[in-house]
């Protein structure tokens, strides 16, 4: 048998652990994924559980590395293989807070979703625990002090603090292009510099912020029959070119540009704010409103 061969020449008890791996999945995963649904409390043991799989796959792949040279036939390849998968879907499993879009992280549980607000100059704790929905605000305020671990010493009248705060009884955003925690400046995401650039031996990564205007940037000079799989999106430039400026059929190009703004689900709104006639090019102005509230402004020639 494959595994006692395994067995064999690691000295590695890989029976044991891919017995352990089945018992997992068939009793603990569901509880982990419920946890993080916020449809179940925290179970300690299925937790523990993952995080010893996890050492033991480390320790797998460690084993596989080191008899690499003795595990060189078809039969080995197959069995690395099936390993590699069961290690697979245990980062997946540890990784499922953000699969499932889920305000709750691995490190603490809110069954609220957070965001990032900034204390304003004379407003107090009560003031904004009620503005987030906190009916009972007079002792309620302090469910956000706790949570930003903050003592009376640490703000005044004078504002300017960041606190994470829940949306009190919201308990998901959903959201289908950001795989992440869902709170704060998270809901926007984390994209790559559509510029290729390496940092530190990998592609660059930009900041929640720069990710969403970025975002902005690509939908606003996406073109009408530019992406394969989506060949209604953007704008259609015909539209425009070699027609009277004042025949433009503007009803048309508002309504795709619209269209393909909507189908990024980090951004709320879009207004149009200033159409130009400039020479030979047309220029529309814009603003789109994000899911945190706040607004980007554009440009775009046409």
């Amino acid at each position: 048998m494959i595994v006692e061969r395994f067995e064999h020449i690691t000295r590695y008890p890989l029976r044991k652990y891919i017995t352990a791996f089945v018992d997992f999945m068939d009793n603990d995963k569901e509880r982990i994924l419920d946890y993080y649904t916020g449809t179940a409390a925290v179970d300690k043991d299925a937790f523990d559980n993952l995080n010893n799989l996890l050492k033991e796959a480390r320790k797998v792949l460690e084993q596989i590395e080191l008899y690499r040279d003795r595990l060189n036939n078809a039969e080995f390849w197959q069995l690395i293989d099936i390993l590699d998968d069961m290690y697979g879907s245990l980062l997946t499993i540890d990784n499922s807070s953000k699969w499932l879009r889920s305000a709750i992280s691995k490190n603490n549980f809110n069954p609220n979703v957070e965001v990032v607000q900034q204390l304003k100059q004379l407003q107090t704790l009560e003031q904004l625990s009620s503005d987030f929905g906190y009916k009972d605000s007079d002792n309620q305020w302090t469910t956000i002090a706790l949570r930003n671990d903050l003592s009376e010493q640490d703000y005044d009248l004078s504002g300017g603090n960041s606190l994470l705060v829940g949306y009190l009884g919201k308990l998901t955003i959903k959201l289908d292009s950001v795989v992440d925690n869902i709170y704060g400046e998270r809901v926007y995401g984390i994209d790559i510099d559509r510029v290729i650039t390496f940092e530190n031996d990998d592609l660059r990564a930009l900041s929640y912020k720069k990710t969403i205007k970025q975002a902005v940037d690509i939908l606003a000079e996406l073109r009408y029959g530019s992406t394969p799989e989506f060949e209604t999106d953007g704008i259609q430039t015909n539209l425009i070119l070699g027609e009277n400026r004042h025949s433009v059929a503007y009803p048309v190009l508002f309504r795709q540009l619209y269209q393909t703004f909507r189908k990024d689900d980090t951004l709320t709104a879009l207004s149009i704010t200033n159409i130009a006639n400039k020479k030979d090019a047309l220029f529309i102005e814009f603003t789109v409103r994000t899911r945190l509230g706040e607004e980007i402004e554009k440009t775009i020639q046409l």
